[in-house]
């Protein structure tokens, strides 16, 4: 779902190496911080 939304508007994301949780986690934070200001203003999925 999230995915599908960046690749229409050209981003591309990264992956990390499994098991390593703390290298993305302030990406991470920001992108769901960002999804839920975007669902707060009615963006359609």
């Amino acid at each position: 779902m999230y995915t599908n939304v960046l690749e229409r508007h050209g981003v591309r994301s990264s992956l990390t190496r499994p098991g390593n949780c703390w290298d993305n986690a302030v990406a991470e934070s920001i992108d769901g911080g960002t999804v839920d200001m975007l669902d707060a203003l009615g963006y359609e999925w």
